[in-house]
């Protein structure tokens, strides 16, 4: 009879101290919400940083594709442009020579 009250007693004070823990955990998860808002802040970061990074990356990639197309065209309209002229002196001079 004594042993079982002993064990019942031990229970009780096992119990009361997990109590105590948890009663001290949630009285310190309450003190401290600002760290737990500074980690969700910090994981948003880590989630949307390289996602805007990988978007710029693409953005970039096709903007340049872009401005390599439109300079090689200009260069292209410069090469004929030059080319016509060319043309025009060359048939002057025959017709300065044909007069």
């Amino acid at each position: 009879m004594q042993e079982k009250q002993q064990k019942i007693k031990d229970s009780i004070q096992m119990l009361t101290n997990q109590k105590g823990f948890l009663e001290y955990e949630y009285t310190n998860l309450l003190a401290n919400p600002v760290q737990e808002a500074q980690f969700n802040v910090f994981s948003i970061l880590l989630l949307f940083v390289p996602l805007f990074f990988i978007i710029y990356v693409i953005f970039y990639i096709s903007k340049k594709d872009k401005y390599e197309n439109w300079r090689n065209k200009k260069y292209e309209l410069k090469q004929r442009i030059m080319e016509l002229e060319y043309k025009i002196k060359e048939l002057e001079d025959n017709l300065a020579l044909m007069l």
